[in-house]
């Protein structure tokens, strides 16, 4: 059933007086009417909608149909508006969300990649102490061993075992160092 009321070009409010209904229909009617509008083969179509329009809402139970059905279509158009702000809501705060898990991933993922770095980083470091503790070995005798000192022929004193120690632990700094200003960089 279309809507009567917008036949009769009345504003899309839920119900009209009966005498708004004959006001709209007079008027309709001189402006439409087939003998007003003999050039126009469209004038007699429109004004037996505009004729229909007007005898449906005259009967008192189509007239309360009509407000009926458009009363329940703005309910349902407001429930659908409520209903997309929702949604809208809705869809913003699940885009936030997956914004928030995207930055969490790609800090999850650096972090990750800093911490494989720096892994390698210490095993190289620990090969380098590795490879001079061995080169120091090599060199020099056990700092603490007197009998492996004095097979090599060698007579240590204090004084060159505190040198040995104290030239170790500078270099233990100095690749230690290194370590820092790598992983800064």
């Amino acid at each position: 059933m279309d809507n009567h009321y917008s036949v009769l070009e009345l504003d899309d409010r839920e119900t009209h007086d009966i005498s708004e209904v004959k006001k709209a229909f007079r008027r309709l009617a001189l402006r439409y009417h087939p003998d007003k509008n003999p050039d126009d083969p469209k004038a007699e179509a429109r004004f037996d909608a505009i004729r229909t329009a007007h005898d449906e809402l005259m009967k008192p139970h189509v007239k309360e149909e009509v407000d009926n059905k458009i009363k329940a279509a703005k309910e349902r158009d407001q429930r659908f508006a409520a209903q997309d702000e929702v949604k809208k809501q809705m869809a913003k705060d699940l885009e936030q969300r997956e914004k928030q898990a995207s930055t969490a991933r790609s800090n999850l993922a650096s972090i990750n990649r800093m911490r494989m770095r720096n892994a390698q980083l210490i095993q190289e470091l620990q090969r380098k102490v590795d490879r001079e503790m061995q080169q120091r070995v090599a060199r020099f005798p056990p700092i603490n061993d007197i009998n492996a000192a004095l097979d090599f022929g060698m007579t240590i004193t204090e004084e060159q075992r505190e040198k040995w120690r104290s030239e170790f632990y500078e270099e233990i700094d100095r690749l230690l160092a290194e370590l820092d200003a790598s992983l800064i960089s």
